[in-house]
């Protein structure tokens, strides 16, 4: 948003409404993706055997039906702009650049949520990587409660200004607290992804279930736990909303962001989504398997003290270990000793 900008040249006029049309044409592409993502997690956290988190559940689908929301108003954009004003190109780029005010709203609040969303479902993965540590936590915590004090001051400054911010000032101020509350999204999601990546990392390195893996199969692994594109975008959304607006760029900034502003949720959702299904599945797997044999390096210690433990104490049970049964080797020793008893 701004409310001092250069005449426009042709060039101008024909890069912003090259960056509406292909904006839209790759949003839809990408959320064809994202609905498969999105129906194979939920069958997948559905149908597997491992424990059910409903508030996940709830905040990947309040995620997808944002992202479908900013599509439609997308598409209904694009219709207004390049159908409805084709008289000329000019009238067309006229158009676009006559936001309605409720847009800017809907776009803020989208902003809002989605970022919620997607940084506590990260927080909520590092938390439990972790094994619960809030200490581990606490910083993104804080940058969460941070960036969405942010968000919601910006709806309130365009609620304040009647959704039509009309001087510089306040055009400034809004924007400043935009790039702000972006910037502080993208410190959260890289330091929690940080801390997600580097847990893996830690604790697959020492683990021999996972020597025999591939090095590329273990960067993909730990990409897609981390939800890493997520954090990807979210630093080159923060950092093109605080490079200076001049004659000379301004127009490209503007077509630039475009693109951001409609991608940035689907990359969001897909890349938590993704790491939702991975958790999914790895729970899946370890519970599909023997407590006494332990199959992932993220629960490799605990699995393999109860089983110990198990071992040690359950003199009357029968565990299979290389082959023996520890309950007829126990009572065999016990006729021996009888049978030695008779003979003396």
């Amino acid at each position: 948003m701004s409310a001092e900008v250069p005449t426009p040249t042709t060039g101008d006029e024909l890069i912003v409404l090259n960056s509406i049309f292909n904006s839209a044409v790759a949003t839809s592409l990408m959320l064809g993706t994202y609905v498969v993502v999105y129906l194979g997690t939920v069958y997948i956290y559905l149908t597997k055997k491992s424990s059910r988190n409903n508030i996940v559940l709830f905040a990947i689908t309040a995620m997808f039906i944002i992202t479908v929301a900013q599509f439609a108003v997308q598409w209904a954009v694009v219709k207004r702009d390049l159908v409805n004003n084709d008289a000329s190109r000019f009238t067309a780029f006229v158009a676009s650049a006559l936001e309605p005010a409720w847009q800017t709203l809907f776009n803020d609040f989208c902003g809002l949520f989605t970022s919620f969303l997607a940084d506590g479902l990260l927080i909520w993965r590092c938390y439990n990587i972790w094994d619960g540590q809030l200490r581990v936590v606490a910083v993104s915590l804080f940058l969460l409660f941070t960036e969405t004090s942010i968000y919601a001051s910006a709806i309130i400054l365009l609620l304040v200004d009647n959704l039509n911010p009309t001087t510089q000032a306040a055009v400034n101020t809004l924007n400043d607290l935009i790039g702000a509350a972006l910037f502080i999204t993208a410190s959260t999601t890289s330091l929690s992804a940080s801390l997600i990546a580097y847990r893996i990392y830690s604790l697959s390195r020492n683990d021999p279930l996972n020597r025999a893996n591939k090095t590329f199969g273990k960067l993909v692994d730990v990409l897609i736990q981390s939800a890493a594109a997520y954090a990807l975008i979210s630093v080159w959304y923060a950092i093109e909303t605080v490079i200076p607006e001049t004659a000379t760029n301004v127009w490209i900034l503007i077509a630039t962001d475009d693109y951001l502003f409609y991608i940035f949720p689907i990359v969001a959702g897909v890349a938590s989504t993704s790491m939702v299904a991975r958790v999914a599945l790895i729970a899946s797997s370890d519970a599909a398997r023997s407590g006494i044999v332990p199959v992932s390096g993220l629960e490799f210690r605990a699995e393999e003290s109860a089983a110990t433990s198990e071992i040690l104490s359950g003199v009357n049970r029968v565990y299979m270990i290389g082959g023996g049964d520890v309950e007829s080797e126990h009572k065999e020793g016990e006729r021996l000793d009888k049978e030695k008893g008779r003979a003396t």
